[in-house]
């Protein structure tokens, strides 16, 4: 392996595109609703379909992933291309306030 420009020559480039934002969205509603379904059913079938669909997208990849597919081919074709550009929102539980933070988290930036 020699190395160029820094990079060593197993370290391939990532060329993909970016995941759709809303396929992802489909993939965790359909999960929640599964795993819903499991708690309501208590089916141990269904919840092995879903760990057989967990193993698929992290072996396999989450553009291969049974939702992910399902998205792009049923969903995607009827919607129009992503938004680029457009920031997710932060969830207001992202960021540490008042007295729910960690105790070495400090609220004022005074020294001492």
């Amino acid at each position: 392996m020699s190395v160029s420009d820094g990079v060593s020559a197993s370290v391939r480039p990532n060329t993909d595109p970016p995941l759709d934002p809303r396929g992802v969205r489909f993939a965790a509603i359909l999960t929640t609703i599964v795993l819903a379904l499991v708690l309501i059913s208590g089916s141990g079938w269904l919840a092995a379909a879903q760990a057989l669909v967990f193993a698929l997208a992290a072996f396999a990849g989450m553009r291969f992933a049974p939702y992910a597919v399902l998205y792009r081919k049923a969903i995607a074709p009827r919607l129009g291309p992503p938004r680029s550009g457009r920031r997710p929102r932060r969830s207001g539980s992202a960021r540490p306030s008042g007295s729910c933070s960690p105790p070495w988290v400090r609220s004022d930036t005074s020294p001492g």
